[in-house]
């Protein structure tokens, strides 16, 4: 997942995980314009407004944070499901845009 501040919302918003793998487990990532998201794993008890509830196995998670799958394309065949506030999700794609990494000089 990139953390381009540009990207990334202005105020916290929770990303809740539920993987197909452990539908028991919930995992919690917080991204904020201006840090580096933050993982929990128990739930940070933000303003529950500002969360976004995802479940998806853990390939087509690493897929979107590696740049190999494209958001609205893993939504649109069913491999993430998303519920939450309509803005905020419709934003979700933007925190999975890969960060260019920068070329080293020598």
């Amino acid at each position: 997942m990139g953390t381009r501040s540009c990207h990334c919302p202005a105020r916290p918003v929770v990303l809740e995980f539920r993987l197909h793998q452990r539908c028991d487990r919930r995992y919690w990532l917080v991204v904020q314009r201006g840090a580096p998201p933050y993982g929990y794993l128990t739930d940070p008890l933000l303003d529950p407004a500002r969360y976004v509830y995802l479940e998806s196995s853990i390939p087509a998670l690493l897929a979107l944070a590696h740049g190999r799958s494209d958001w609205s394309r893993a939504v649109r065949d069913g491999s993430v499901t998303a519920a939450g506030d309509p803005a905020l999700m419709s934003r979700v794609g933007e925190w999975f845009r890969p960060v260019p990494e920068r070329s080293h000089m020598r």
